[in-house]
């Protein structure tokens, strides 16, 4: 399939406002460390200081990874596994 310039630059754009949007979640993990390390800790996480800096670490990542378009398969799925939580 032959893309034409508009579906790029749309494309473009969806991936930079899609990966950014992750890439920030993974930046407030680390601004809001201690809540969310209180939360996880009510919840039953084992280690939940470093499962929040962790998980941030891999949301900004993959974020970052999916705005500039290097392995963004990767980078999705990386972002998909650290944002999902076995408990609610």
């Amino acid at each position: 399939m032959v893309s034409t310039g508009v579906e790029s630059v749309l494309a473009v754009v969806a991936r930079v406002l899609f990966g950014g949007v992750i890439a920030f979640t993974g930046v407030n993990h680390f601004f809001q460390t201690d809540d969310m390390a209180s939360d996880a800790e009510f919840r039953g996480l084992p280690a939940p200081r470093l499962s929040v800096l962790a998980s941030g670490m891999l949301l900004f990542a993959g974020g970052l990874g999916i705005v500039l378009g290097t392995f963004p398969y990767v980078s999705a799925l990386g972002s998909l596994a650290s944002s999902s939580s076995p408990r609610c």
